[in-house]
């Protein structure tokens, strides 16, 4: 368990996940069964978001009301706030906190001017909004050295004295780091994290690594704290690694590793410490301190609240007789949000922020991991089409004839209830011919997309939705909303079932949809740029008393980037119900496999344990359009839509440029989608014949890159390979501009 099912403290000791346990009991020396380890369960994610509210609410350090009150040290452990001439404190800055106190200490009875830090409260927000390692949080650069300086209103050159490097050599050490989305052509924010552990020791060049996401509440509150340091505990110079010490380190480190380490203007320096500790990482010691504090304060408002356990005790977060001890310690915090994200959420995070964001390109593939990608693609493009015949028919004759309680456990339901509803108690009295299949599932009410309200009992897509009236006497009369995302949307309908042999189709449905949200953000972002530069107008217009004429153009666009965000939404809801819906199917698959039953095999090698999942995150919009229509053949539900036409734009502008006449526009839409997939699966197997996948990359690589099919060994002359799929031949372009006549379309010999 802690070599596979464990996750690293930051003390580096694995913290095994609480979805696994030893079900073998310890004994002790004279035999008797004595308690496994204990393992902590991870905290609940709406106690983790209670927390970061709790912590930082408002929008400025002055609105922090609790973390202030509890700045006070304890046990040994310094504050928050320290002393400063008056003249340090900004009255008119929003996160200044400052007071007075009267001290005797050393100069005698005085009143004295104090400022409260925030960084340790922004380390525990930090850590509350993403799972990193509490050192890895500590030592983040704040960029005060970097050459372009990150604002919420854009990136600007930074003109600081610490600045370094140029704009054609930037340099880049800070959290804030600037990266360029291609496909939208305008920058973004990601996270840098400039360590990362044990990935480090045999990496040259640059440690660390990006999180690619735009993260907007993390990015405020950083920037605010690096603004605070900047004005409040400027530091002299980037600090080397090697005048720190095993406080900040936490544990040895040789020399090498540390000369490795760039100097550093750290953005979690200990403002309320002194000396050159002030410019130093914050230690632990006070982040242990305030969690405790926070963990304490939710234990007494969940009483409060009366909230209690399943035991009907009250809710523990600290332990007894004790004022540093909590029962989630926060090196298992970490461990708590990657096991948040991928239990509750179901889905990968990175993977969903970038489909929806709209600057990434997603590939679901299905991997077989003792076979290999290559022969498990092979395997899967030869059987799929009796895969689905043999899938559909056996999955209507197994909820022909199975008892209820096993199809529980071997059909996968978006709601139980409708299974329940349509699928009554004894095999003998169901009527298969009332059932609809889909390329990935099956309808049990016949696909019946009826809009008549006074049908409503019947099932349908009228009443697929989510239970709007319950009746508790009668069932029947329960009254249910439209199935979400319109009529035919099976992934997200209750009356909706599949099971493990549609996992495939149900991944091209998902590659169909990621394809398509990836768009509609696209035009969801067309629009909301049209309506904040509107906004601007009118707002520059109320500035300087001119009136503004285009409150009508002002309020259609607010309307279409209404529409057009509800689209993406709605994608982006169907992209997770799909992704559940393969989960799920997997999660039948390792049950059926842990209890020793064939009966979810779908492949002849191996066992299906060795089924996996791939997202892959490419650049290559024709590889994606490619995988789409590839799969829009096999499975005659999926609708490529656009796809199709751009994949045609794509191929005619690489026969341009090999002087041929375009030839895919001429092409009916579903003759653009035959002859194009024989056209790519042709060249895939000239370029690589043993391993047809890497050779459609290949292939793809080299359309892209603009260059031509010579460059892959093959004969430079597309008519050999486009002419035996077309009924007529593909002409040259400097052979048809030397005639008057209507362009041909067929191949003419060079003059």
């Amino acid at each position: 368990m802690e070599t596979h099912f464990s996750e690293p403290d930051d003390n580096g000791r694995p913290v095994v996940s609480p979805a696994f346990w030893n079900p073998v009991a310890y004994r002790s020396q004279t035999g008797k069964i004595r308690p496994n380890e204990s393992v902590h369960s991870p905290l609940p994610y709406r106690y983790i978001v209670e927390l970061r509210e709790r912590l930082a609410p408002g929008k400025n350090f002055r609105d922090w009301q609790w973390t202030h009150s509890v700045a006070h040290g304890q046990h040994g452990v310094r504050n928050d706030w320290f002393e400063v001439d008056e003249d340090k404190i900004d009255y008119e800055d929003p996160d200044c906190v400052w007071r007075t106190r009267r001290t005797s200490y050393k100069r005698g009875n005085r009143q004295i001017f104090e400022l409260w830090s925030p960084v340790r409260a922004v380390v525990l927000l930090t850590k509350l909004m993403i799972p990193l390692r509490t050192h890895q949080v500590r030592v983040l650069d704040s960029g005060e050295a970097d050459t372009w300086r990150y604002a919420a209103t854009g990136w600007t050159l930074n003109k600081g004295q610490h600045a370094e490097g140029s704009k054609r050599k930037p340099v880049e050490r800070g959290v804030f780091r600037q990266q360029r989305d291609l496909d939208l052509d305008e920058v973004r924010t990601s996270l840098y994290i400039n360590t990362n552990k044990t990935a480090d020791i045999t990496k040259q060049g640059e440690t660390g690594y990006i999180i690619p996401w735009q993260y907007a509440e993390l990015l405020y509150w950083l920037e605010k704290l690096r603004n605070w340091q900047e004005k409040y505990n400027p530091v002299p110079n980037p600090i080397s690694w090697h005048h720190l010490d095993h406080r900040h380190l936490r544990g040895p480190r040789s020399d090498y590793q540390l000369s490795r380490m760039p100097d550093t203007c750290f953005l979690f320096r200990d403002a309320a410490s002194h000396g050159d500790d002030k410019y130093k990482p914050i230690i632990d010691d006070p982040i242990f301190s305030l969690w405790y504090r926070l963990l304490l304060d939710l234990e007494q408002r969940c009483a409060a609240r009366g909230e209690t356990g399943a035991n009907e005790k009250a809710l523990r977060f600290v332990a007894d007789n004790t004022n540093r001890t909590t029962l989630y310690p926060l090196h298992s915090l970490r461990v708590s949000l990657l096991t948040c994200l991928a239990v509750d959420a179901e889905v990968p995070l990175v993977v969903l922020a970038k489909l929806v964001a709209g600057h990434s390109r997603v590939i679901m593939t299905l991997y077989y991991t003792k076979i290999g990608v290559t022969q498990m693609t092979r395997i899967l493009d030869a059987a799929s089409s009796k895969l689905q015949e043999t899938a559909e028919a056996g999955l209507r004759r197994f909820l022909a004839e199975a008892e209820y309680d096993e199809l529980t456990n071997k059909v996968v339901a978006n709601n139980w209830e409708g299974l329940k509803a349509s699928l009554v108690i004894r095999p003998a009295d169901r009527n298969p011919a009332g059932w609809m299949a889909r390329s990935y599932g099956m309808c049990l009410v016949g696909g019946n997309s009826s809009s008549d309200e006074f049908n409503g009992k019947v099932g349908g897509c009228l009443n697929g939705g989510e239970l709007l009236r319950s009746n508790t006497k009668d069932v029947s009369n329960n009254i249910y909303a439209p199935v979400p995302g319109g009529p035919g949307n099976c992934v997200r309908c209750r009356w909706f079932v599949t099971e493990p042999h549609y996992i495939d189709a149900l991944r091209a449905h998902f590659n169909n949809l990621g394809y398509h949200l990836v768009e509609q953000a696209k035009v969801a972002k067309k629009h909301e740029v049209k309506l904040e530069t509107l906004k601007t107008k009118r707002y520059q217009a109320e500035q300087t008393d001119i009136p503004f004429t285009e409150n009508a153009e002002l309020a259609r666009a607010a309307t279409l980037w209404e529409m057009e965000i509800a689209k993406t939404d709605e994608l982006g809801h169907d992209l997770i119900a799909t992704f559940r819906l393969i989960k799920r199917c997997f999660n039948l698959i390792e049950k059926s496999s842990n209890a020793g039953k064939a009966s979810q095999q779908i492949v002849a090698v191996g066992g299906m344990a060795d089924l996996k999942l791939v997202f892959e995150n490419t650049q290559s919009e024709l590889l994606q359009i490619s995988g789409i229509c590839q799969d829009a053949e096999l499975y005659p539900d999926e609708n490529p839509g656009q796809a199709i036409f751009r994949r045609s734009q794509l191929l005619d502008s690489a026969l341009y440029r090999e002087r041929y006449q375009p030839v895919f526009a001429h092409l009916s839409r579903d003759e653009q989608l035959r002859v194009g997939n024989r056209f790519m699966e042709h060249l895939a197997v000239l370029a690589q014949s043993d391993d047809p996948a890497q050779g459609l990359r290949r292939v793809v690589g080299m359309i892209e890159a603009g260059r031509s099919l010579a460059d892959l060994g093959l004969e430079d002359d597309w008519a050999v390979h486009l002419d035996p799929k077309l009924d007529q031949g593909a002409a040259r372009v400097y052979d048809l501009t030397k005639t008057s006549k209507a362009l041909p379309l067929t191949k003419q010999s060079p003059r």
